[in-house]
């Protein structure tokens, strides 16, 4: 379901478009000092745009800082999409709230090109 149908069905409340979360499900990029390649699930939780939650005691989260940019794969919810590679820069990192995300940190995401 698009943003604009939750919106106009009164379940969305947010003004700004949720285009890429509605588009792509999932992201992928690699960390050079571990020699792996993550792949994580996005998430529209925050009001400020998609996040991926890393478990609190992932080695991944000392490779990622605020300000950096990454060449992320994104990965279309539709079975025959076609993926997408941008530069995405790391917004913020926090810790996750709630019994739900206890145990995460939550990692925005912001396509710049």
């Amino acid at each position: 379901m698009k943003a604009e149908q939750r919106r106009a069905e009164g379940r969305e409340r947010r003004t700004e478009v949720r285009n890429v979360v509605d588009e792509y499900y999932s992201v992928q990029f690699f960390i050079k000092p571990l020699a792996s390649l993550y792949q994580f699930v996005l998430w529209d939780i925050s009001s400020q745009g998609m996040c991926i939650l890393v478990e609190n005691d992932s080695d991944v989260l000392q490779w990622l800082s605020v300000g950096e940019v990454f060449r992320i794969k994104f990965y279309p919810r539709q079975l025959h999409g076609q993926s997408r590679i941008c530069s995405t820069e790391i917004r913020h990192i926090s810790r996750g709230a709630g019994k739900r995300f206890q145990n995460y940190h939550l990692v925005g995401l912001k396509i710049l090109d």
